[in-house]
């Protein structure tokens, strides 16, 4: 596997984990959820990945779809840790009911059947899921998550290094379509990196020894409508 493998700049088979016919997963357990925080938790290889997110597969916006289960479990990496979205077995098609629903983490009480509200909630649990590496309110029964989500209430997201405001806003039910969330993602990636370039200038001057990752993350998982009933 190793000597067919054309690995991106960061990554060699030392990082692989598992390996199929179709995909590998890199230093990353259930599909695209970060293993434990290391030593540095974002690197370069974990924003490589990141990045991709929202380059590929965007054919899906076209299509009258709605996955129906979006969470991590269902997003996949390629050998070249292109990111692909899988599993449309039981998903909405050309307005047919779905046959699946969302994990109780990924799923709001308050919002009936799977429309667009509910693809982008569950999109914020898997920006979420992506950014800590578990699922909200891991350890929970699904229903103390579902109560809690009833009243509003949803994990803290002040550790976070990034797009807190895009999960929360994709939790408070404030995007009406996928684009707006693709504009705050824009904006969000553009701040981070003018400041990672501040950053990085200003510790080289006052402390080498210090140097400061920041993870820009432009994450999208290829995967919500336009519009859809």
């Amino acid at each position: 596997m190793s000597d067919i493998i054309q690995y991106p700049h960061g990554v060699d088979g030392r990082d692989i984990l598992g390996a199929g016919t179709t995909a590998i997963v890199a230093r990353l357990d259930a599909v695209i959820k970060f293993a434990d925080a290391s030593e540095q938790p974002f690197m370069d290889r974990e924003k490589r990945v990141y990045e991709r997110l929202g380059h590929h597969d965007r054919v899906v916006h076209s299509k009258n779809v709605l996955h129906g289960d979006i969470s991590c479990n269902n997003v996949f990496i390629d050998q070249i840790l292109n990111i692909k979205l899988g599993d449309f077995a039981g998903s909405a098609m050309d307005e047919e009911a779905p046959l699946i629903c969302y994990e109780t983490s990924h799923g709001h009480p308050g919002i009936a059947g799977i429309c667009t509200k509910s693809e982008i909630f569950a999109l914020g649990s898997t920006f979420y899921e992506i950014m800590t590496g578990s699922k909200p309110y891991k350890g929970l029964q699904d229903w103390d998550i579902s109560d809690a989500y009833a009243l509003g209430k949803y994990p803290s997201l002040s550790s976070l290094a990034a797009f807190n405001d895009i999960i929360a806003k994709c939790w408070a039910q404030d995007y009406g379509n996928v684009d707006e969330i693709l504009e705050d993602i824009k904006a969000e990636v553009a701040t981070k990196s003018a400041q990672a370039k501040w950053t990085k200038t200003s510790a080289l001057i006052e402390t080498p020894a210090l140097p400061i990752v920041i993870a820009l993350v432009s994450l999208l998982p290829l995967l919500l409508l336009r519009s859809h009933k």
